[in-house]
């Protein structure tokens, strides 16, 4: 084979691929950009409350006791181990692709029924979508 480079693993050779010549690895590549951006919003999720928590006007919005505080804080894992036993069979009988695209979904509704939430509750529930879509 002139022209391709090989790279020898367990005494096999493997062509060198470039990842945007490529359809398939450019589309697992797209999709990973929402993987990724999924773990930085927890990052930013995790400031967010820290933030929130120092602001005199969310404070007097909520009126936020200790235990309050507490579940607005792990009710987004709360959700993520809710869903842990559904999103398998998805994954398994979809595909992983269609698996990210409606945690993606789920976490989009969440995030907006968060943004308008106009009460605690509405709050905890959209933090409880969020976790159940990552």
């Amino acid at each position: 084979m002139v022209g391709i480079t090989t790279f020898p693993f367990a005494g096999r050779d493997f062509p060198a691929v470039t990842w945007y010549k490529d359809p398939g690895l450019r589309r697992t590549y797209l999709t990973l950009i929402f993987v990724v951006m999924t773990s930085a919003t927890n990052g930013y999720d995790g400031s967010m409350m820290n933030g929130l928590q120092t602001l005199k006007y969310w404070q007097d919005q909520f009126h936020p006791s200790n235990a309050t505080l507490g579940l607005l804080n792990a009710i987004m894992s709360v959700g993520g181990i809710v869903a842990l036993p559904l999103f398998p069979f998805i994954a398994d009988n979809y595909g992983r692709r269609i698996g990210i695209i409606v945690g993606c979904i789920i976490c989009i509704v969440g995030v907006v029924l968060q943004t308008i939430g106009a009460t605690v509750g509405m709050f905890i529930a959209g933090r409880f979508i969020i976790g159940f879509g990552t």
